[in-house]
């Protein structure tokens, strides 16, 4: 897989990492004011989490196309919202990782 590819697949996860985020948010919010049944509005929150765990476990686990390590571990640590990765210090931006 070249470098580009390795980051856009990055990129694409975090982009489903912040939609599920969006879409928790809203299915919590809808929990508490929507008059539906709750078992739909159960079923609707499960799922949401159901997502968000998913997109997030993407996130965490995503390997850096250079040096092969998870991208964004840093010591242990993981930020989901780092922009590099923590051991060679690959960029998202595709104009800083071709220098």
């Amino acid at each position: 897989m070249s470098i580009t590819t390795g980051i856009y697949k990055i990129k694409r996860a975090r982009i489903r990492f912040g939609v599920a985020l969006v879409f928790l948010l809203a299915a919590v919010g809808m929990y508490y004011t929507t008059i539906w049944s709750v078992s739909t509005r159960e079923f609707v929150v499960i799922a949401a989490v159901a997502y968000y765990a998913f997109a997030t476990i993407q996130v965490i686990f995503s390997r850096c196309p250079q040096c092969g390590h998870l991208f964004h571990n840093v010591l242990g640590f993981k930020n989901p919202f780092s922009g590099k990765c923590g051991h060679c210090g690959l960029s998202l931006e595709l104009e800083d990782s071709r220098r």
